[in-house]
């Protein structure tokens, strides 16, 4: 009997993945990221396509893991060919009880919005000498999965996806000041267990604004967040005490 269910389980989880192929486009490749950037704490390990070391500071300090640290001092950097083509993966903050399938999200839209803090936004002097973000493409992945509490270094299961969902272009104001932008994402996978919604998203930069001293480009903060986090006031930025 086990052995049947078992059967029966795979034949449904197959089925679900041949309909969602006809859909959305299905990005098995991707599931390694999702993990990667699902962890939390000191296990978050967000994934980008380079990032900027210079010689004789941290390597902490330029790295991914900075556009979503809350924290000025620090910001995700990059040098080749002025910040042009490259990317970075980020997840969304949400509630988590009203972010499942089953009860709110299958087949249902949601507001998301995308929150930034352009450059070396600590300082006036570094953020004009170098350089900042002027538009960017973001990429939205959506996966159906789960949280394994009891493992902190690969937290996430998935169930179902991730596929392609939704592309976009913004446009950056050349600001120190925080810039959000608000868009509506559709629930678009076949759920399998009527489980959490998880999304990636994609940030890779189409323009620059140019810096006076510096072809690097830089990006202190960037979060994603759902609207039930917005409606409870969440806030990204705060200065080092």
């Amino acid at each position: 009997m086990k052995n049947r269910k078992r059967i029966l389980a795979i034949l449904i989880l197959g089925v679900t993945w041949m309909l969602q192929a006809e859909g959305e486009k299905v990005r098995k490749d991707l599931i390694p990221i999702f993990k990667k950037c699902y962890r939390t704490g000191e296990y978050l390990s967000l994934v980008a396509s380079s990032f900027l070391i210079e010689k004789g500071k941290s390597k902490n300090l330029y790295f991914p893991n900075a556009t979503k640290d809350y924290n000025k001092d620090t910001a995700w950097g990059v040098s080749k060919n002025q910040g042009i083509g490259e990317w970075v993966y980020t997840y969304n903050y949400v509630d988590f009880n009203k972010n499942r399938y089953d009860q709110y999200l299958a087949g249902k839209s949601q507001k998301n919005y995308f929150s930034f803090l352009n450059g070396l936004a600590k300082d006036s002097t570094l953020f004009e000498e170098n350089g900042r973000i002027k538009k960017v493409r973001i990429d939205v992945y959506e996966a159906e999965g789960d949280e394994d509490g009891l493992n902190m270094k690969d937290p996430l299961l998935i169930y179902s996806g991730p596929i392609e969902n939704d592309s976009f272009e913004l446009e950056l104001k050349d600001t120190r000041e925080e810039q959000t932008f608000e868009r509506e994402i559709f629930s678009k996978i076949k759920p399998v267990k009527g489980a959490w919604r998880t999304l990636l998203f994609k940030l890779t930069i189409l323009e620059t604004y140019p810096g006076t001293k510096s072809k690097n480009v830089f990006l202190t903060e960037f979060h994603a967040y759902s609207e039930d986090i917005k409606k409870e006031g969440f806030k990204i930025t705060r200065e080092r005490k």
